[in-house]
């Protein structure tokens, strides 16, 4: 494909290649923002927030790993659920399947306010086997901070271990990027806690060999 664009004389970005996507979202997320912007579908605004959460990144990178190993210990050998409020659904989404692909543990998320409309009844038995992480910004719309809060009560009652992380930052972009980075750091963590591969994903693998059968 790059041969055919530089022939051609297309537009073209290369991503960097030798490492897993997962790994990868830096080079494939700001691209896209770039290209969005060149289309004049969004304004520059973005590029002053990615360059800030990078100075903040940069600047409390050690304080950041201490709270990503703390609640790795404190998750360690649990079943989890990651719950946080609307809007943020896609970084709790990427957390949980960081999770999944670098500590290999099975996790869920759901979000507020749809959930407790339904998946707070099944909290009815004690599960000390479950870690709930709890995420949103002190930002997040009141009402939702109130169910979370309510929520958190009805999981504490039945024994399940309750973290909290705080979706920090001023921004849009400056939250998903720190947010990001801190439970890459939990996930990575999780792994060496457990004596876990994370770079391993032998099922996945099997999995495509299957289906490039004809």
């Amino acid at each position: 494909m790059a041969d055919f664009a530089t022939q051609n004389k297309y537009p073209l970005i290369l991503v960097p290649g030798g490492n897993p996507p997962r790994a990868s979202l830096g080079y494939s997320l700001v691209q896209i923002l770039f290209v969005l912007n060149k289309a004049k579908l969004i304004n520059s605004s973005f590029i002053k927030e990615i360059e800030s959460s990078i100075l903040l990144i940069n600047k409390d990178t050690k304080k950041i790993q201490a709270n990503a190993l703390k609640v790795a210990t404190q998750i360690k050998g649990k079943k989890i659920a990651i719950y946080t409020t609307v809007g943020h659904e896609g970084i709790a989404i990427r957390f949980r399947q960081q999770i999944n692909e670098n500590s290999k543990q099975l996790a869920w998320t759901n979000v507020i306010p749809e959930m407790t409309h339904n998946e707070i009844v099944g909290w009815k038995k004690e599960h000390e086997e479950l870690a709930v992480i709890y995420c949103a910004a002190k930002t997040d719309f009141e009402r939702n901070l109130r169910r979370m809060k309510v929520l958190k009560e009805v999981t504490k009652k039945y024994k399940a271990t309750i973290v909290d992380i705080d979706i920090k930052g001023t921004s849009f972009f400056e939250q998903v990027f720190l947010f990001v980075h801190l439970t890459d750091w939990i996930s990575v963590f999780l792994a060496e806690l457990t004596n876990t591969d994370t770079l391993e994903v032998k099922v996945i693998d099997h999995l495509k060999l299957n289906m490039a059968k004809k």
